[in-house]
């Protein structure tokens, strides 16, 4: 929207509309009227005032034409009138018109065309006229005047609206002017030939059309000024009906006191005068007043512009924008300093849009311009980032917003807005970039050594099982022997002391320490796998998940008397066999940790998170619990508890930790001393969140 565009008063669009609706319908219900009385032959129908001269059938007629037009041209909350109600308007119209112009020239040429009683012969007081049936001169000439204001509507001249409104301003004249003839008694004015006067009632219907078609587009023409919301449109509709109204009320009063005899004709216009010069200058001090507001508003107005501008200027220069301006018309640019410096341009350089795509980078113009191009078509904001290049030839990042302005018809004439320098910025993200991709890289390849180190520290490690059974064996069979030797005493009781105490303890240690070194290792690739596979993300039923995870703890929970409750779980996305792993991880490391001193209970439960996409399952348990000290370190590699008291490699919430990580979730833990644990698993779920609103 162009913020130059006038603002117009809903109440004064309202009156106006209100207006033109009242003077049609009163109108053709006056014009029905007199229609009706005449085909009755009622003299008070026709007459509507009593006492007074009828309104012609004929006349009635085209008043009623030309109230339908009226009708039928106003429009709906601005809507554009479709052709079949502008052509069905413009032939009522043009009916309206040429029965005044029939009537005018009879009244010209002195000739009589048989059109005055052709729909009902003239009666009584109607009759009274130097032609039966035939409208007064100022009749036919109003009507001529309304049917051309009417036949200008929404014609597509330039100034169309403008002289529709001047004619239908230059109909009510000759018509207010009977009017006054009547209210002043003065016969001259409501009638040009004796016999030929223009009834009251037709009068006061030439008045409401004329002001009823002038009101029709009241934000265009004339009108325009009456329906602003500034000043101007305030002070003319304050300002006209006084100046309409109140000198004929001075002299309509002034005239029933020189009648009753009250005063002579000189005090009488000296008394008009007084109360004229003292109306206007109760208009004046009143015009003077608002001014003087308006003025003391206008100067608080451009004092507070004034601070507003300071402080945007010290935001502009705070922030280092650069501030441009974009005729779009012409293509000129115009750039602040700061824009300048920003794109490598002398300040005596001339600027315009083709230039400024030319300095662009040939990689961003097609975007720049497409993005620029739909910002105008759709009537939004535009925010951009590009390359532009100096005149030396360097490349520099700028930050670019824009807004454009627009005309009455939606076409866009400029756009404003301002560039940032973002250089430093876009040299810190591609640092950051670079070094996220050197840590991934190095990342995968310590993964690789795990992998590789654990896999190959199994293979002498199975050598060292292997040859440790075999000794076993060997012992047993050497025991086998020990019988032959009992004779010789000195080397019997020693051999059998090295059969059963040495070698067995010495086997022993290696056969722990092998045990000991193999679950390390298949830990470490067990962590090292959890990093190198990405998860399938499919639906997973978790009550299931959960379900199979206790089955393979039953021997446990039923040893230990473990109570067991799991609510209803609601579903996620994930790897069903690493959902697995994790829980039974949980599971499991629960139940390592129960207080023997009272009787164990775990508890599964899960809810989604009001409003996103995320489900989040706690495993509780009324174990020893965790002290706060250790709560940021279990899941650190090898990190245990109780590594003498507790069975475990210390690599299972770790590898819980990586596995909900590669799920885009996260895990956390509650929990006090005494208290027993809570763990939290936050995952996606597999129902979007609107199902659950």
């Amino acid at each position: 929207m162009n913020r130059a565009e006038p603002h117009f008063s809903d109440k004064a669009l309202r009156h106006c509309r209100g207006l033109s609706t009242f003077a049609a319908g009163a109108v053709a219900a006056l014009a029905l009227t007199v229609l009706v009385g005449w085909a009755m032959r009622l003299e008070a129908l026709v007459s509507i005032v009593p006492r007074s001269l009828g309104v012609k059938a004929n006349t009635a007629v085209a008043l009623l034409l030309a109230a339908a037009a009226l009708a039928l041209l106003r429009q709906a909350n601005g809507r554009a009138l479709s052709r079949g109600r502008l052509r069905t308007a413009r032939l009522l119209a043009f009916a309206a018109g040429g029965i005044g112009a029939i009537s005018l020239l009879e009244h010209l040429s002195g000739l009589d065309f048989g059109v005055d009683e052709a729909l009902v012969s003239d009666f009584a007081l109607a009759a009274l006229t130097s032609s039966p049936g035939r409208m007064s001169p100022i009749t036919a000439a109003s009507l001529l005047l309304l049917a051309s204001a009417l036949l200008a509507v929404d014609r597509p001249w330039r100034e169309a609206t403008r002289l529709s409104q001047t004619l239908s301003l230059l109909t009510p004249i000759l018509p207010a002017l009977a009017l006054l003839g009547y209210l002043y008694d003065v016969p001259p004015l409501y009638g040009i030939l004796r016999g030929s006067q223009i009834a009251p009632p037709t009068a006061a219907c030439f008045v409401l059309l004329g002001l009823g078609v002038a009101a029709l587009r009241p934000t265009e023409g004339w009108m325009r000024t009456m329906t602003l919301d500034g000043l101007a449109g305030r002070m003319a509709r304050a300002l006209l009906p006084v100046s309409l109204l109140a000198p004929v009320a001075i002299g309509w009063l002034r005239l029933q006191g020189q009648r009753a005899g009250l005063y002579g004709t000189e005090f009488g216009i000296a008394l008009q005068v007084l109360a004229t010069a003292l109306l206007l200058s109760i208009v004046a001090v009143a015009i003077g007043s608002v001014l003087g507001r308006q003025e003391r508003q206008r100067l608080l107005a451009e004092a507070a512009v004034a601070d507003r501008e300071e402080q945007l200027r010290l935001a502009v220069e705070g922030a280092e924008l650069g501030i441009w301006n974009w005729d779009i018309a012409t293509g000129a640019l115009e750039w602040s300093s700061r824009c300048r410096a920003l794109f490598g341009v002398g300040p005596a350089e001339t600027m315009t849009h083709e230039r400024f795509l030319a300095a662009l980078h040939p990689q961003d113009r097609p975007l720049t311009e497409a993005t620029i191009a739909q910002s105008l078509a759709e009537h939004t904001p535009y925010a951009l980032e590009y390359r532009c290049r100096w005149p030396d030839g360097s490349v520099h990042w700028i930050a670019a917003k824009g807004l454009a302005y627009y005309d009455r018809t939606g076409t866009a004439v400029r756009v404003r807005g301002v560039v940032l320098d973002i250089d430093e910025r876009r040299r810190g993200e591609s640092e950051r970039e670079a070094l996220v991709t050197a840590l991934e890289l190095r990342t995968r390849e310590i993964e690789q050594v795990v992998y590789v180190t654990s896999h190959d520290l199994r293979s002498p490690l199975v050598n060292i099982q292997g040859f440790s059974q075999e000794l076993a064996r060997s012992i047993t069979e050497i025991e086998t022997l020990l019988p032959e030797l009992d004779d010789s005493p000195a080397e019997g009781p020693r051999l059998r002391s090295i059969l059963h105490h040495d070698i067995p303890e010495a086997l022993g240690y290696i056969q722990g320490s092998s045990a000991r070194m193999d679950a390390l290792l298949r830990g470490l690739l067990e962590l090292s796998r959890a990093g190198r596979t990405s998860p399938r993300m499919l639906p997973v039923d978790m009550s299931q998940l959960i379900a199979e995870a206790l089955a393979g703890l039953e021997f446990e929970i039923d040893r230990h008397g473990v109570a067991v409750e799991i609510a209803e779980l609601p579903s996620c996305l994930g790897d069903a066999d690493q959902l697995a792993q994790v829980f039974a991880n949980l599971l499991g490391n629960a139940m390592k940790y129960l207080d023997p001193a009272r009787p164990g209970r775990l508890e599964i439960t899960g809810a989604r998170v009001r409003g996103t996409r995320k489900v989040i399952y706690d495993v509780r348990d009324n174990g020893v619990g965790i002290d706060r000290a250790h709560q940021g370190k279990i899941f650190e590699i090898f990190h245990r508890l109780d590594p003498a008291g507790t069975p475990g490699d210390g690599l299972g919430l770790s590898i819980v930790q990586k596995l909900v990580a590669l799920h885009g979730g996260r895990v956390w833990v509650d929990s006090a001393i005494g208290s027993g644990s809570t763990f939290h698993v936050e995952l996606t779920a597999a129902e979007s969140p609107e199902a659950h609103t």
